[in-house]
C-alpha cells in the first residue's frame, strides 16, 4: 500500500535541478512509467516519476498527467487532483487533464465539478467517451440545458417514458418557437426550416405514446388531418379539458380552419361540457378528407412537369448537373384545377420581384397551358446559357401557376439557378428558400444542395454546411451524397481560414 504522505503534491514553486547525464532521459521514463500503468502497476509507475517531478519533470505536462493518472487508479483521489490541476497550469487546453480532474470528481461524488471538467475537456476536444460518463451524471434539473442537448442522441424508445416525453417536449417548443419566427419576423436570413424534423423526431422518440405531444409533432410536419385526428380524440375523452380544445384549436388554425378554430378557443374558455356536441359535430366536415384538400396535396410527392401530350413538347432534360433545375420534365402532368383555397403559392408570388400579371382575359386552363409554355421556354434558355431571357420566362410562368404549388416551386427553383449563373447569389438563396416555404417537409436534396452552394460563394459556410448536411438524406444520389461530403470539407477548411483572419482583423483593432 503506498502511503499517501509518500504522494507528491504539486507545488506552484519547485527549484529546477541540473540532471545527470547518467540518468534515463525523462521521456524514456514517462514511457516505463506509461507500461507500468498498462500493465496495472500503478504504484510502480509512481515510483519511477517521483524524484523526477521535483527536477526536470517539475514542468513537464506529459509526467505530470501520468503520475496523476496512477494517483487515481490508487484511490488517492486528493493527491490525484493536485497532481491534475498542476498540468492545467502548465497545459490548460489538453483534454486529457480537464477529463482526469472530472474522473476524480466523479470518483468523489462531486457530480457538478465532475460535469464542468468533462464539459471543458470536450470543448478542447475530448471524445464521445467522455460525453458519455458527462452524459450519466447529467440531470434535467440539474443541468438542463446540457441534459437536452445530450439527451437528443442519447434517449431512445426504450428509455423512460418521462424522459422521453421531457425531451419531446422540448424539442416542440424548439419547432413551435421557430415557426412562430418565421411569421413574424419576414427580415429573417432564409434557411431551411427545423421544424419539420424535429417533429418527425418527437414521432419516433413517442411511438405510440403522449397522444399530445404527438399531435403538436404532427402539425410541424404540417400533417394537419393526423393532429386534428388526435385532438379530438383528446376533447371526446374529456370535453371539459380546457388544454384540449385549445390543443384542437391551434391545430385547426394551422390547418387554415379559422372558423372551427375560433370556436374552440370558445369552448376552451366558457368549459361548458354542453357546448362540446354542437362544436364537435359542426367541426365534423372540416374534418373530412374531401374537405381538407389543400392539406393532403402538401404531403403528396410533387409530379415532375411538363406541357400535356397533345401539344408540342418543347421541354428539355437538365437534371444532369445538380446545379440546374432540379425537375426533370419527363412526365405528364396533370390539368391545373383552380383552387381559390390554395394561398401558399400567391403569398410565394408576392414575395418575387420585377413580375408583371397580365390581366386574366382566358381560362384558367388556358392560363395553365400557357405557363407550361413559357416554363419549357425559359429551361430551353436556361440550357443556352441565356439567363436574363430565361428569368423572363420563368417569371411570366409564375404569374400564369400562382395557383398550383407544385409548379411554383419548380419554377422558383428555376428562377432560383438563373440567378446562380448570374452570380446574384442572394437572390439565388431567396428564390430557393420561397420554394422550399412552400413544401418544408418535401424539400429535395439537388435544392438544398444548390442552396449550399450559393451561400459558400456569399462566404456564408455555417449556412452552407447546414444545406448540404441536409441535403443528404433528401434523395441525393450517391455521387452527389460524395460530392455534398467534399463540399462540406471545403467549406469548413473556409470557415476556420475567415475566422483565422477575422481574429487578426480584431487584434490589429485593439
Amino acid at each position: 500500500m503506498v502511503e499517501e504522505e509518500s504522494i507528491p503534491v504539486p507545488e506552484e514553486a519547485t527549484e529546477h535541478v541540473q540532471v545527470e547525464p547518467t540518468e534515463t532521459p525523462l521521456s524514456e521514463l514517462i514511457d516505463m512509467a506509461r507500461g507500468e500503468l498498462d500493465a496495472g502497476h500503478p504504484k510502480a509507475a509512481i515510483g519511477l516519476l517521483r524524484e523526477r517531478l521535483r527536477t526536470d519533470g517539475a514542468e513537464n505536462i506529459e509526467a505530470w498527467l501520468t503520475a496523476a493518472t496512477a494517483m487515481h487508479r490508487l484511490n488517492l483521489e486528493d493527491h490525484a487532483l493536485g497532481a491534475a490541476q498542476h498540468s492545467l497550469r502548465i497545459d490548460d487546453q489538453r483534454h486529457e487533464a480537464w477529463t482526469l480532474v472530472g474522473d476524480v470528481h466523479a470518483s468523489k461524488g462531486e457530480h457538478q465539478a465532475a460535469v464542468e471538467a468533462y464539459t471543458t475537456g470536450l470543448e478542447c476536444g475530448a471524445s464521445e467517451e467522455v460525453a458519455n460518463r458527462r452524459w450519466l451524471l447529467l440531470t434535467r434539473e440539474g443541468h438542463p440545458e446540457l441534459w437536452f442537448e445530450e439527451a437528443m442522441s442519447k434517449l431512445g424508445p426504450e428509455a423512460p417514458l418521462e424522459d422521453r416525453r421531457a425531451l419531446a417536449a422540448w424539442l416542440l417548443d424548439l419547432g413551435e418557437g421557430e415557426v412562430s419566427a418565421l411569421e413574424h419576423l419576414p427580415d429573417q436570413p432564409p434557411t431551411l426550416p427545423e421544424a419539420p424534423e424535429l417533429g418527425s423526431k418527437v414521432m419516433l422518440l413517442l411511438a405510440n405514446e403522449a397522444p399530445r405531444l404527438r399531435a403538436r409533432a404532427h402539425s410541424l410536419q404540417l400533417q394537419h388531418l393526423e393532429a386534428i385526428g388526435l385532438w379530438k380524440e383528446e376533447v371526446t375523452k374529456d370535453a371539459e379539458d380546457a388544454s384540449a380544445w385549445t390543443g384542437m384549436a391551434k391545430a385547426l388554425e394551422a390547418a387554415g380552419e379559422l372558423e372551427k378554430a375560433a370556436k374552440c378557443h370558445a369552448r376552451a374558455k366558457q368549459g361548458n361540457a354542453t357546448a362540446s356536441s354542437e362544436v364537435l359535430v359542426a367541426s365534423e366536415p372540416a374534418l373530412t378528407p374531401a374537405s381538407m384538400t389543400p392539406e393532403i396535396e402538401l404531403q403528396t410527392p410533387a409530379p415532375e412537369f411538363q406541357v400535356p401530350v397533345e401539344t408540342e413538347d418543347e421541354s428539355v432534360d437538365i437534371g444532369a448537373s445538380l446545379l440546374l433545375p432540379v425537375a426533370s420534365t419527363d412526365v405528364q402532368a396533370p390539368e391545373v384545377q383552380s383552387n381559390p383555397e390554395v394561398d401558399l403559392a400567391a403569398a410565394a408570388l408576392e414575395a418575387t420581384t420585377n413580375m408583371a400579371a397580365p390581366m386574366r382575359t382566358t381560362t384558367p386552363e388556358q392560363d395553365a397551358q400557357q405557363g407550361r409554355e413559357w416554363f419549357n421556354r425559359g429551361t430551353q434558355l436556361l440550357e443556352d446559357k441565356k439567363y436574363r431571357e430565361a428569368l423572363s420566362c420563368f417569371d411570366k410562368s409564375l404569374s400564369l401557376l400562382a395557383d398550383d404549388e407544385e409548379k411554383v416551386i419548380l419554377v422558383l427553383n428555376a428562377r432560383g439557378n438563373c440567378y446562380y449563373y448570374m452570380e446574384d447569389y442572394p437572390k439565388c438563396v431567396d428564390a430557393y428558400y420561397q420554394a422550399m416555404m412552400i413544401r418544408p417537409a418535401q424539400v429535395r436534396g439537388q435544392t438544398l444542395y444548390n442552396m449550399g452552394v450559393a451561400y459558400a460563394e456569399m462566404e456564408r459556410y455555417g449556412d452552407a454546411i447546414k444545406c448540404f448536411e441536409q441535403g443528404e438524406s433528401r434523395g441525393l444520389t450517391q455521387e452527389e451524397v460524395a460530392l455534398a461530403k467534399e463540399q462540406i470539407r471545403r467549406c469548413k477548411i473556409l470557415r476556420k481560414e475567415k475566422e483565422k483572419q477575422e481574429a487578426k482583423r480584431n487584434s490589429r483593432r485593439r
